[in-house]
């Protein structure tokens, strides 16, 4: 990680201290003093050492923020979901494709190896005839307790920023 922004740089600073401290816990070596905080996401973007921006951002502000990414000449992991509709998604697509530049959603099981494990599990199976005419669909499911403060708090229960809520964020798994 090179650099940390926020609204604030209080909240900056904050945030890269919890963060490497739980860095530090997990046998990292990383300082405070290695990330550059700063107080706006517009100085982030100016930063000429950052090379991608990771945007957690609720969703509703991707269409706003991920333009001015890709502006700014750099990549960017989204937070998933990318986009509140398959045009808003189009248009965030065609900025980076545009500049040839790298646009990642955080839809992270994909990239898992436990995917390509599963892969030839069913393959597997399926050509030693362990399996009825070869599996066509894996089935799962994915939860969560959401105690009352997530409910009143979390941004995936305000229509404001995440209008696609639980689905647009769980949905995916």
């Amino acid at each position: 990680m090179q650099a940390v922004g926020s609204r604030t740089k209080e909240r900056a600073e904050e945030w890269a201290r919890v963060h490497v401290a739980k860095a530090v816990e997990e046998g990292h070596k990383i300082g405070v003093d290695a990330i550059t905080c700063h107080g706006s996401y517009e100085d982030l973007l100016a930063d000429k050492n950052v090379d991608a921006i990771y945007c957690p951002l609720p969703t509703a502000l991707h269409s706003e923020w991920a333009p001015k990414i890709a502006a700014a000449g750099k990549g960017m992991l989204v937070e998933k979901p990318v986009a509140l509709s398959t045009l808003e998604y189009k248009a965030i697509a065609e900025e980076f494709r545009s500049r040839s530049l790298p646009l990642m959603d955080g839809v992270m099981f994909m990239h898992h190896e436990r995917m390509g494990a599963i892969k030839q599990i069913m393959e597997a199976a399926a050509g030693s005839g362990g399996l009825a005419g070869g599996a066509t669909r894996i089935s799962s499911g994915f939860s969560f307790p959401a105690g009352d403060e997530f409910l009143r708090s979390n941004i995936r229960t305000d229509p404001d920023l995440d209008a696609l809520g639980a689905l647009g964020d769980l949905g995916w798994y």
